[in-house]
Order: structure tokens, then sequence, then C-alpha cells
């Protein structure tokens, strides 16, 4: 039986892991968009913008792509309230 409260309060998520991990491994940029992930989890009045928004700034920005909606979809699977992407 479960008695986690974060797991019964489905209050667990996945750190994006792509096309590196955004939190722990390998050390890179990622952490940026990490830390701004993380934010809004913690904090969602201070960092109300839509992750979804950011990570496809970011992207543009550090690597250049242009990534679609089902790709964005595949950054943040687990990542988000309610455990999708979206």
């Amino acid at each position: 039986m479960v008695t986690v409260p974060a797991i019964i309060n489905k209050q667990v998520f996945q750190g994006p892991r792509l096309p590196f991990g955004w939190i722990d491994a390998p050390p890179s940029i990622n952490r940026v968009i990490g830390l701004r992930w993380i934010a809004g989890l913690l904090y969602p009045d201070r960092f109300p913008e839509d992750i979804r928004v950011t990570a496809r700034d970011f992207i543009k920005l550090f690597y250049q792509a242009d990534v679609s909606d089902a790709q964005l979809d595949s950054i943040l699977a687990g990542a988000q309230p309610g455990g999708r992407g979206r």
C-alpha cells in the first residue's frame, strides 16, 4: 500500500531529460531551464509562465532548433501536474 503523501496526491514529477538532463547529468546549459522548471512547480504564483513556451524559447536560443508540439510533449512527459507534457 502506498502511503507517501506526494504519490497519493500525484505531486511527484520526473525531471525532463531531453536533449540532456535538466537537473542532473550531464552538467550542461540545460540546468538553467531546469531551475526555471522547478521554480514553476514550487512557486506557481511567482512563476506563472507556461513552461512549454519557456522551453520552446530556450531550445530555440541554445540549440537553434524549432520543436513541434509532439516533441515538446515528449520532452515534458511526466514533468508537469497531471503527469503529461500538456
